[in-house]
C-alpha cells in the first residue's frame, strides 16, 4: 500500500474537513467576479484569486451526516460523480481516525480498517465513470486501485488503509452478508426501486452508529418516478420518523439540486450544447426538472430487459439486422438474433449523424464481420465480430427504396447496400414493414412486458420473483438504443402517440433506434415485411399462451442457402 512522502504528508490537515484544499484546487484566476448559487437561492461570489468552491457541494459534504439518506444532482455539469467519490473518501479518513482512538481506549473487535461501496447499474458504467477517472479525482499519492472486476481502491496507509469498493447491482443478493460504512449510488434512477431498498438492509458496519447513504443522478432513466417521489417530491419524500418499537428517531431523505450553472468553471459551450438539446432532455439536464419524462411510453428495468455485453449469442440463433435512414438524425443499424423461444436479442448497434449511403455502408459491413482492403482505416466504436456473420434477413427503412441522399447521385440506398459489384457485399435487404413510429409502438408492449410477484421471506423482507421475462433483451452495448426506448414517451396532445423528433440530434437523443428495434421485431419474430418482402417467412412468432417452449425446438424460419444449420448444445 503507497504511503505519502513526508512533503505530501506535512501539506494534508490532520481534519479531515480542511482537506477540502485538495476537493476544490483551482482559483479565480480571471480578473472577474465568479457566482455559483446557495441552496436557498442566494448568490455565491468568488472574487478574483480565491478558491473556487462549489457551496452546494459542500452543503452535501454536511448534510450525509444529518440525514438517513442524500441525493445530490438532478441536472448535468454539476460535479456529481466527482463530489461523489470525495464524499466516500472523507468518510473512510474520518472512520479511520475514529477507529484508531477506540483501538487506543481498549475497545475489542475494532475493524482494521473501514470499508465503503460505490454502487452502478453495470460494471462497465463503474469502469468509465469512476475506474478510468479516478486518478483525475484524487491526488496520485492517496492510494492504489486494485483488481478490475471488482475493482477497489486503497487509500495509503497515512489516510488510515480504508477500502473503497466498486460494485454493480446485477443481484443485489449478492450482497446479503456484506457490511459498508457507507453506501453510494452512481445514477440512481437506472436502478429499480427493490434494488434500492435490497441494499438499504446491508445499513451497517461494527463500531459505526451512522451509515451515510448518499446518491447522484440526473433526471432521466427509468427509475426516476421512485426516486423522484423518495427524495424530491415534498409532499411523497421520506421524512423523519419516531419509531416507538425502537424508541429510535429517523433522519428523513433529503436533496439537493445541483444544476450546471452552479458551477462556474463550466464553459459557454456546454451550456449552449445542453440549451440544444431536445426539449424534455433540455429541461431535465440544464433546468433538472423532474417532470419533462412524464408519461413514459415504456416500463424498461435495466435488471430484467438488459444482458452482459460478455455474453456470447449462440452460432445456432439466426442472426438479423435492421437499417434506419438518417440525415440529420442518426443512420441506425441493430444486430439481433433470436433464440429457440422466439425471443429477440440485440447484441450490436450502430448510430451515426450527417453522413450518406457510401459511408455508411463499409462500418456496418465491417461490424458484420466482412473483411475488405483498407478495412483498419474504418473506424467504428462497437466490437467487430472476429468472423462474417451470416443474417437470415437485413430489412430496412422503406425511405431507403427513395432516391437521392446516398452519395452516388439520383439512387436510392436500397440501391448501395444492395449492390454486389463493391468489397463489401450486397445486404439483400427487405423493405420493413414499419414506415411510422406510431405504427409499432403497440407490437413492442407486447415485446417489454413481463410478469413479477414478491415473496415474502422469513426475515420480513421482501424477494422479488420475475415470473414470466420479457421477450426483447438488450445488450450492455446497445446505450443508444437504452436510450432511445427509455426516452420514448406519449404526446401531450395525442396521448396515443410518441410525441415527435424535429431537426437535428445525434444517436439516442431520438426515435431512431427505437424504430430500427420495431423494424426488427415485426421482420425477425412476427414475420412482417413490407410489398417486396410478402413472399418471405422471416419470422418465428413463439405464441406462448401460458406454456414454456422446449430449448431444443428449432424456430420456423426462412434461412439463406449458405447457412449451416448446426445441432444446438442445449440439453
Amino acid at each position: 500500500m503507497p504511503r505519502a512522502t513526508q512533503k505530501e504528508s506535512s501539506k494534508l490537515p490532520n481534519n479531515p474537513e480542511s482537506i477540502r484544499d485538495y476537493i476544490w484546487p483551482a482559483f479565480n484566476r480571471t480578473d472577474k467576479n465568479m457566482y455559483s448559487r446557495l441552496s436557498n437561492g442566494k448568490d455565491y461570489l468568488i472574487r478574483p484569486g480565491e478558491r473556487i468552491i462549489i457551496p452546494k457541494q459542500a452543503e452535501f459534504l454536511e448534510s450525509m451526516y444529518k440525514y438517513d439518506a442524500v441525493l445530490y444532482g438532478g441536472a448535468a455539469g454539476s460535479g456529481k460523480t466527482y463530489i461523489l467519490i470525495w464524499a466516500l473518501v472523507l468518510i473512510l479518513i474520518k472512520l479511520a481516525k475514529v477507529f484508531q482512538k477506540q483501538r487506543e481506549s481498549g475497545m475489542k473487535n475494532v475493524p482494521d480498517v473501514p470499508r465503503v461501496v460505490l454502487f452502478s447499474s453495470t460494471y462497465s458504467m463503474l469502469e468509465d465513470r469512476h475506474v478510468k477517472e479516478i486518478g483525475n479525482y484524487l491526488p496520485k499519492w492517496f492510494g492504489t486501485m486494485y483488481g478490475s472486476k471488482p475493482p477497489e481502491f486503497h487509500l495509503c496507509d497515512f489516510l488510515g488503509g480504508g477500502q473503497l469498493l466498486f460494485r454493480n447491482l446485477s443481484d443485489p443478493d449478492a450482497y446479503k452478508s456484506v457490511q459498508f460504512a457507507a453506501i453510494a449510488f452512481d445514477e440512481i434512477t437506472e436502478n429499480e426501486e427493490y434494488v434500492f431498498e435490497e441494499i438499504m438492509i446491508r445499513k451497517r458496519f461494527t463500531g459505526v452508529s451512522h451509515i451515510p447513504v448518499i446518491a447522484a443522478t440526473n433526471p432521466t432513466g427509468p427509475g426516476r418516478a421512485w426516486v423522484h417521489e423518495k427524495f424530491v417530491n415534498e409532499k411523497t419524500k421520506v421524512m423523519p420518523e419516531y419509531i416507538e418499537e425502537f424508541d429510535y428517531h429517523t433522519k428523513g431523505y433529503h436533496y439537493i439540486q445541483a444544476l450546471p450553472t452552479d458551477n462556474p468553471t463550466l464553459s459557454k459551450a456546454y451550456y449552449a450544447t445542453l440549451k440544444q438539446r431536445k426539449p424534455a432532455l433540455r429541461d431535465a439536464m440544464l433546468y433538472g426538472r423532474w417532470d419533462t419524462f412524464q408519461g413514459q411510453i415504456y416500463n424498461l428495468q435495466p435488471s430484467v430487459h438488459r444482458f452482459s455485453r460478455s455474453m456470447d449469442i449462440p452460432d445456432e440463433w439466426p442472426k438479423f439486422r435492421a437499417i434506419d435512414k438518417g440525415v440529420a438524425h442518426p443512420t441506425v443499424c441493430l444486430w439481433g438474433a433470436v433464440d429457440f423461444e422466439g425471443d429477440l436479442w440485440i447484441y450490436r448497434e450502430y448510430s451515426v449523424t450527417g453522413q450518406d449511403a457510401v459511408w455508411h455502408k463499409p462500418r456496418i459491413a465491417k461490424l458484420s464481420g466482412v473483411r475488405f482492403q483498407g478495412e483498419d482505416e474504418v473506424q467504428v466504436l462497437a466490437r467487430c465480430p472476429s468472423r462474417p456473420e451470416v443474417y437470415a434477413s437485413t430489412v430496412g427503412d422503406p425511405e431507403m427504396w427513395r432516391h437521392g441522399h446516398t452519395g452516388m447521385g439520383d439512387i436510392a440506398w436500397r440501391e448501395v447496400f444492395n449492390d454486389d459489384k463493391d468489397e463489401y457485399g450486397p445486404f439483400n435487404m427487405t423493405r420493413a414493414k414499419v414506415s411510422k413510429v406510431n405504427e409499432g409502438l403497440d407490437d413492442l408492449q407486447v415485446g417489454f412486458s413481463f410478469d413479477e410477484q414478491w415473496e415474502v421471506r422469513d426475515d420480513g423482507t421482501r424477494k422479488r420473483i420475475i415470473t414470466r421475462y420479457p421477450r426483447i433483451h438488450i445488450s450492455e452495448d446497445c446505450e443508444c438504443t437504452w436510450q432511445s426506448v427509455t426516452n420514448a414517451s406519449y404526446d401531450d396532445r395525442d396521448p396515443e402517440k410518441m410525441k415527435k423528433y424535429q431537426g437535428t440530434y445525434g444517436p439516442g437523443q431520438g426515435d431512431d433506434e427505437l424504430k430500427a428495434l420495431m423494424m426488427m421485431w415485426r421482420s425477425a419474430v412476427q414475420g412482417k415485411l413490407g410489398k417486396e418482402g410478402d413472399e418471405i417467412d422471416a419470422g418465428y412468432e413463439a405464441r406462448r399462451d401460458g406454456k414454456v417452449l422446449e430449448r431444443n425446438r428449432q424456430p420456423k424460419i426462412w434461412l439463406p442457402a449458405n447457412y449451416k444449420k448446426r445441432e444446438t448444445s442445449w440439453a
